[in-house]
């Protein structure tokens, strides 16, 4: 978990809603200070079979398979109004997606770093022969889920000019 989505967290509820700030547990970086019950709203995480090996790409991918699979039922079982999505894997991005349309619940992507980009740069020093293909389908992936997200949240206002220059209106910087 980051600062900054707990962050928005806070924000949204300083505005009167209910907040339920659901985690992958296999990422421990909780930031300083930040504990369940301690800022007004839970902080449950959503459970993994095993640690996030990301220096393993064939693990990874299947981690963050599940993680897709386990966030989406999480999801379902709050009822939420809204989603917010921040620091997904796209493949889990994509599942939440799906499910926030299929049940017609509004999905914000929080935008804070270019995955498909990233996961391009890991996979050129790691598959030189595949990267090219596969770079180009992370980072289509993760234009569509912008595309198809119902606003998105950039991090910075740097990225607010550059994603309108690609057709993206429904935008705002925190």
């Amino acid at each position: 978990m980051y600062a900054f989505p707990v962050t928005l967290s806070q924000a949204i509820q300083d505005r009167g809603h209910e907040v339920e700030h659901t985690h992958c547990d296999s990422l421990i970086t909780i930031p300083y200070g930040v504990r369940n019950g301690s800022i007004g709203f839970t902080l449950p995480p959503v459970q993994s079979s095993r640690p996030l090996n990301k220096y393993n790409l064939v693990r990874r991918w299947i981690r963050e398979q599940e993680y897709g699979h386990r966030v989406t039922r999480a999801i379902l079982n709050s009822s939420p109004d809204y989603v917010t999505s921040a620091n997904a894997a796209l493949s889990a991005q994509e599942r939440v997606l799906r499910l926030c349309k299929q049940n017609c619940v509004p999905l914000v992507f929080w935008f804070q770093d270019l995955i498909g980009l990233a996961t391009s740069r890991v996979l050129k020093s790691k598959l030189p022969t595949l990267s090219s293909v596969s770079g180009r389908c992370f980072q289509s992936l993760e234009g569509g889920l912008l595309r198809k997200s119902d606003a998105i949240i950039a991090i910075t206002e740097d990225f607010i000019l550059p994603f309108r220059s690609l057709g993206f209106y429904r935008i705002a910087a925190l």
